[in-house]
């Protein structure tokens, strides 16, 4: 019994790693107009990956790097005013405080002095606020606030108001810092994390209006949901957010997992087959899937059902392949046809609880 938990315990790491949905409009649906300039996987150190409701950055090796996506927007003209918003979250790690937030004015030269920089309005990962200015030279400049708090829980709103010339800073509707360039801000926006941990955004938007007295009022700006759950370690989607992808694609993960694993086992331990070996990898699949669900741990009906429609899919996958399969000539491979394959899976699987995939069985 001892392998059996092994293996539970390795197809729940397996599940782990699966993103719910790493489309295009995943990313639009966080980052809205930065979802033509972000990219998704390994960067250096970083990782990006839209999990559990947000698009998260991920560091667990290098404390000194960071990483921004930021894109660039019509200047503004008099008159005229932009909101820039995220819901944003972390969770740091280590001893060394990392950040996330928003940048802007990148590429402008908010000190007159010609060099090119950029500044970031962040959240620290003890939830204190700060206003960095970082130019090109290696400079930085720093500013704390000395009593506004993230509420560290997944509903902080960073807001920058901004005008041509005066940008307005914002923790969940106060304003705290203000930044200033009678010469103009540039109009580059975007999303900035540093430090080792998770930092997670969704719902960046950006509107611009007029001011408020300068040809009607202005309005409001679109809100990001809130609150949200922080990021924390990775895991399956929340309960809204279990799409069919997610359970097409860990279904299909873990039945071809299994299956290798059982070639494995009879590999390296010698076991004999009890019969052609692919169909006993499969049988192998199948009955793991089984106790998978059976086993189930996890509180809650949403996450029973959500195992029971893996365990579904690790057959139906099979199913679906047969539906366009050609006949086999007779000079045929190790492996049943896909239909055969399905039915053999699915008798152990409809056997492990009837109940469960009666469903199916209709």
């Amino acid at each position: 019994m001892g392998i059996i938990k092994y293996l539970i315990l390795a197809a729940a790491l397996l599940l782990a790693t699966f993103p719910a949905g790493t489309r295009a409009q995943d990313l639009e649906e966080h980052l809205g107009p930065l979802a033509n300039v972000a990219a998704l996987g390994r960067d250096g150190p970083w990782e990006a990956v839209v999990r559990d409701g947000w698009f998260n950055l991920i560091n667990h090796d290098d404390p000194d790097s960071s990483t921004y996506f930021f894109g660039e927007m019509k200047e503004l003209k008099p008159g005229q005013q932009r909101n820039i918003r995220v819901l944003a979250a972390l969770r740091g790690e280590g001893k060394a405080p990392s950040h996330a937030g928003l940048l802007f004015d990148a590429d402008g030269d908010l000190g007159g002095s010609g060099e090119k920089s950029y500044l970031l309005f962040v959240i620290q990962s003890d939830g204190r606020m700060r206003l960095y200015q970082r130019h090109s030279s290696g400079k930085v400049d720093a500013f704390e606030h000395e009593k506004a708090r993230a509420r560290m829980d997944g509903s902080d709103i960073l807001e920058i108001r901004s005008t041509a010339t005066e940008a307005k800073l914002l923790l969940n509707g106060e304003e705290i810092f203000t930044a200033r360039n009678e010469k103009g801000l540039s109009p580059r926006y975007g999303i900035y994390a540093d430090g080792i941990g998770r930092m997670g955004f969704t719902g960046f938007s950006i509107t611009d209006n007029r001011l408020p007295g300068d040809g009607g009022n202005a309005p409001a700006p679109p809100q990001p949901d809130q609150p949200k759950p922080a990021p924390a370690g990775p895991t399956a989607p929340a309960n809204g957010e279990v799409t069919l992808q997610y359970l097409a694609t860990a279904g299909t993960g873990l039945g071809i997992f299994f299956h290798e694993f059982g070639h494995a086992l009879i590999g390296e331990t010698g076991l004999p087959a009890t019969g052609p070996e692919e169909d006993v990898a499969d049988e192998f699949s199948a009955i793991l899937l089984g106790l998978m669900v059976e086993n189930n741990t996890s509180p809650g009906a949403t996450a029973d059902k959500v195992g029971e429609q893996i365990a579904e899919y690790a057959v139906l996958f099979w199913y679906y392949i047969g539906q366009n399969e050609k006949p086999m000539s007779d000079w045929q491979d190790a492996h049943a046809p896909s239909l055969k394959r399905f039915r053999n899976m699915f008798c152990l699987l409809y056997c492990s609880n009837p109940g469960r995939y009666e469903d199916v069985a209709g």
